[in-house]
């Protein structure tokens, strides 16, 4: 399960609509390329960085913690 936010708040739904959703966004936007949904994370970060983006920021972006 997936849990997103929708209009309503959020929902779970199966990782199979998901994706369903997710090629559909890709679509509508033009990109016919295969990609995970994950390779908007790192593209987000990248370009964050590239922008001289805070590193503590950016961690804060994807909740990452320090160990």
């Amino acid at each position: 399960m997936v849990k997103i936010r929708s209009q309503s708040g959020w929902i779970n739904i199966s990782y199979q609509a998901y994706m369903k959703e997710f090629i559909k966004a890709l679509t509508a936007a033009g990109i016919t390329d295969k990609h995970p949904p994950h390779d908007c994370r790192h593209t987000f970060a990248t370009l964050l960085n590239n922008a001289g983006a805070n590193p503590v920021s950016v961690k804060l972006c994807f909740y990452v913690t320090s160990r």
